[in-house]
């Protein structure tokens, strides 16, 4: 781990850089990877608390036209960590998802708008259906 810590900050314009770059590499998946990839992401970042592995799933499998959980959308929880190419990680010992470090987090608060244009509406609204 101390390894690829000291060659991402080696990289040309250090750890952003490579944040940058491989949000770029989740975006080029095919469409369905990159948006649930986007969304797993935006989840994990903006949540309050650390949702655990089943409520990331249930707020990812909650769609605006159903009237209740489809559990046929749930998604694999192997599927949604490698669609985020590494950038999130599950913490075993409390069945949360995580970003891969806090130096992600401060990307996020960097690049919000960009990144999750409508992030609190969109968790605004699943929550709203979800209840």
């Amino acid at each position: 781990m101390f390894e690829r810590r000291r060659a991402l900050v080696k990289l040309p314009g250090g750890l952003f850089a490579a944040y940058d770059s491989t949000l770029q590499r989740i975006k080029h998946q095919p469409k369905s990877h990159a948006d649930l990839a986007i969304e797993v992401l935006m989840w994990t970042f903006f949540a309050r608390r650390p949702l655990t592995v089943t409520e990331t799933c249930h707020a990812l499998a909650t769609r605006p036209e159903d009237m209740t959980l489809v559990r046929d959308n749930l998604p694999w929880v192997e599927f949604l960590l490698d669609c985020t190419l590494g950038l999130l990680v599950v913490d075993d010992e409390t069945e949360t998802f995580r970003l891969v470090n806090f130096t992600l987090q401060e990307y996020f608060n960097t690049r919000t708008m960009n990144i999750f244009p409508a992030g609190n509406e969109r968790i605004a609204t699943v929550c709203m259906k979800y209840l």
